[in-house]
């Protein structure tokens, strides 16, 4: 091991001071090969022993600064920190950790560190210390919180990829589920309604025959561009797959579910494809507190008013409750 250790009686290293370091026992490595100052102070704050980076990158002669003071390499107020909170913390709890102080080189140049100190396990007579200079801490913490974040950032895009439909941007069917459930559970549990949708675009798969699955893809995305921007407050939208679409309407009376229906249909009226507008048939299913309906019925209902809207000639809406199927528009 290349560190300076306090001279012993016969001018080599003292061998208590080099057990301490390793010296007495063989390793393929030592306190030089760490990139960070390691110093050994006895009770009064001599310095016993200190690593090659003490020299190389705090600014000081490893082997002067044997026998003086570790006070002494710190600025004045470091050094009150140092009496005021560091020693006794050692004092109390035996380490100190994350102590960030200013060394003064012998040149009077200011470099902060990050200083961690704790007494010797096996030697009550010595204090073990660690300082690295506060600005690797600091790019390192940097670079932690980059890779974080952008961890974050993936972790959001695949989130976004998992709920979301990549032809319209809207959510997928999965996501749609998923909320609608919650939507169900907090109508049953605060008596608020929910009013499932099954929209379908009538006639498309003539628009995919004519004219190309290109085009087809046009119609789908300006339809879902113009239903997103027409949904208010309380009204959630998703691509439910192929040519449907799908809504989750919360705390509305009847009448405002048919309002609903007939805004709806005006907006699909306003989608072209391409050489005349397109039409949809909407199937609604509810669910209000005490029906005990659960989302998989809410659903069936409004997949089947859907087929009676479609059957009566489409570009309707049909509603059902329980039993009971409602023309909407």
């Amino acid at each position: 091991m290349h560190a300076y250790g306090k001279p012993g009686p016969g001018g080599g290293p003292d061998q208590r001071i080099c057990a301490i370091a390793g010296d007495l026992t063989p390793a393929p490595f030592g306190a030089d090969d760490f990139p960070v100052g390691c110093i050994v102070t006895d009770p009064a704050g001599r310095i016993l022993f200190a690593s090659h980076y003490v020299g190389t990158d705090l600014g000081f002669d490893a082997a002067q600064i044997i026998q003086t003071h570790i006070d002494d390499m710190f600025t004045r107020a470091s050094g009150l920190l140092i009496a005021e909170y560091l020693r006794p913390a050692l004092a109390q709890t035996r380490r100190c950790d994350e102590t960030v102080l200013t060394i003064l080189t012998p040149e009077r140049h200011r470099i902060p560190v990050v200083v961690n100190a704790r007494m010797h396990p096996r030697d009550e007579d010595c204090v073990c210390w660690t300082i690295l200079r506060a600005e690797k801490r600091h790019k390192l913490h940097d670079a932690l919180l980059r890779s974080h974040e952008l961890l974050e950032k993936r972790a959001n895009r695949l989130r976004k990829l998992a709920s979301t439909d990549e032809l319209t941007g809207l959510f997928n069917r999965r996501e749609f589920l998923k909320r609608a459930g919650e939507s169900l559970t907090f109508s049953a549990q605060n008596g608020t309604s929910v009013a499932l949708v099954i929209a379908d675009v009538d006639h498309f798969k003539r628009v995919n025959d004519t004219f190309g699955h290109d085009a087809g893809d046009d119609v789908l995305r300006e339809l879902a561009h113009r239903l997103r921007h027409a949904c208010r407050a309380g009204e959630l939208l998703a691509r439910y797959g192929g040519e449907e679409f799908s809504f989750c309407l919360e705390g509305l009376s009847l009448a405002a579910v048919r309002g609903f229906a007939q805004r709806m249909h005006q907006v699909a009226s306003e989608v072209r494809a391409p050489d005349k507008p397109i039409s949809i048939s909407m199937g609604i299913g509810l669910h209000f507190d005490g029906t005990g309906k659960t989302l998989t019925q809410t659903l069936k209902e409004a997949d089947d008013a859907l087929y009676a809207a479609k059957q009566a000639g489409r570009n309707r809406t049909f509603i059902l409750d329980g039993e009971k199927l409602i023309t909407g528009t």
